[in-house]
């Protein structure tokens, strides 16, 4: 399962959203529904808002790459409630905008990470048919990463590891 973990800005994650918006893609809040409908992230306002005060996982989508619809699952928890199925349909691009940071973190700033499976299962299949992910989504994932690339800086943290962390939080580092 490929994954990158960025440091960005607040900044930087409107950016994103914007860059992601301009090439078609969408933000899917991972959230219980009340509905089997789920909600699309309009502008970058609406995807703070909802960092802020909802969920902090989101699955993205593109034409370009989705070839199954997104499925939601009934919960049996309290009334009709519905949940996207993992890893069914899509496929799709999951991201993580965290709010903040443990003590003992390494980089002392907010994460961004984001992923996508190797292997989906088909939306209308009984019998749990795997389609592997397909180029268009790898293209697209890796179009992303190369966005976010260009806006840090990889550095080495006290514990030895490696890690991409934003270019203008680094200078605002340095300043205090």
């Amino acid at each position: 399962m490929p994954e990158e973990k960025f440091y960005i800005s607040d900044s930087e994650r409107e950016e994103l959203f914007d860059f992601i918006s301009a090439n078609e893609g969408k933000f899917i809040p991972d959230l219980i529904y009340d509905t089997p409908k789920y909600e699309i992230i309009k502008t970058k306002e609406e995807l703070s808002g909802c960092i802020d005060t909802k969920v902090v996982g989101f699955y993205i989508i593109a034409p370009s790459f989705q070839t199954e619809p997104m499925v939601l699952r009934k919960l049996d928890i309290g009334g009709p409630k519905y949940k996207i199925d993992q890893r069914t349909g899509g496929p799709y691009i999951h991201i993580s905008f965290y709010r903040g940071f443990a003590e003992d973190a390494a980089i002392k700033h907010k994460s961004t990470i984001m992923f996508y499976y190797a292997r989906y299962m088909h939306y209308d299949s009984d019998v749990y048919e795997e389609f592997k992910a397909p180029d268009e989504l790898k293209a697209y994932y890796n179009m992303l990463v190369k966005f976010l690339k260009a806006k840090c800086k990889r550095i080495a943290a006290p514990n030895g590891e490696k890690y991409w962390v934003s270019k203008s939080f680094l200078e605002e580092s340095t300043k205090s």
